[in-house]
């Protein structure tokens, strides 16, 4: 009973003959899939951005701009920590 109801809706949506037979088993590709295949191939093969240009790309596209100031501090301060552990260090303090 549930078979006969498929064979009426298949039939209803253009598809005739044995239920097999409206299932492509070895497609080929369009020409469009070969498009994207490649597009995706030439994508894939090509150098990874370094860490700061991806960091750049992030702010610019998540509009987070307001992270730099704190990063340029946080570096700043880093900077500093290892300057006065160097040879450095008598020139940094009279500028505290």
């Amino acid at each position: 009973m549930a078979f006969a109801f498929f064979v009426q809706t298949f039939s209803h949506l253009g598809f005739t003959g044995k239920i097999g037979c409206c299932v492509n088993l070895h497609p080929e590709k369009s020409s469009g899939e070969k498009d994207l295949s490649s597009e995706f191939e030439a994508k894939a093969n090509r150098t990874q951005p370094g860490f700061v240009a991806e960091f750049v790309d992030f702010l610019r596209h998540n509009k987070k701009w307001w992270i730099t100031p704190i990063l340029i501090v946080l570096l700043l301060f880093a900077l500093l920590i290892v300057l006065t552990a160097s040879p450095v260090a008598p020139f940094i303090y009279p500028f505290f």
